[in-house]
């Protein structure tokens, strides 16, 4: 993403104070890979916790996290998308009414083994929430 590109996506940060942490139900195949919610919860509140973000069940925007996992038996791996997204009220350009909206976004895909799957799972998770509290931190 270019400098101008990320300055216009941060910009959609401004002004918000607060967000809902949101974490989506979990697949039976993270728990088969030794994934679970809480994990997932406790390391958001961890980083969130050491930054000016405030987290709050009563925000108008949440930032949601996302994982989604399949297996491969036969072979003891693990394939994953993880997305970290703030979603809020953002303004239609053409008519200047506000909608539901990805305020900022980051996530990836990658495969790993049952053993290393909930370890790298934390690290990537934490790495993109200290990435979204660096966009929040530059216009709040």
């Amino acid at each position: 993403m270019s400098a101008s590109a990320s300055a216009q996506t941060n910009e959609r940060l401004r002004g918000i104070k607060a967000f809902e942490l949101v974490i989506e139900d979990l697949p039976e195949a993270a728990k088969t890979c030794g994934i679970d919610r809480k994990a997932l919860e406790t390391s958001g509140r961890f980083v969130l916790g050491q930054s000016r973000v405030r987290i709050d069940p009563k925000a108008q925007a949440y930032l949601y996290i996302l994982l989604n996992v399949v297996t491969l038996p036969s072979r003891d791996i693990c394939i994953y998308y993880l997305q970290v997204s703030a979603r809020g009220a953002a303004m239609a350009l053409e008519n200047n009414a506000f909608v539901m909206g990805e305020l900022w976004t980051s996530g990836s895909v990658g495969s790993a083994s049952r053993r290393d799957l909930p370890r790298d799972t934390v690290m990537y998770l934490e790495q993109y929430l200290k990435e979204f509290v660096v966009a929040w931190s530059k216009v709040n």
